[in-house]
């Protein structure tokens, strides 16, 4: 993910977005540690990663 999020990066990418089930505490707890917001959307079953 780390090397995804720097070629991005390096090719000129501004924003990087994402959406997970709030039930997949791996990928919420890596979003995280990467520095990206968490938005809960509850209503919507789904959490924004930002």
């Amino acid at each position: 993910m780390e090397k995804l999020i720097t070629y991005t990066r390096d090719h000129g990418l501004q924003r990087l977005n994402g959406i997970t089930m709030p039930n997949n505490r791996g990928m919420v707890a890596l979003a995280r540690k990467l520095g990206f917001n968490v938005d809960i959307q509850l209503e919507e079953g789904s959490l924004g990663l930002r």
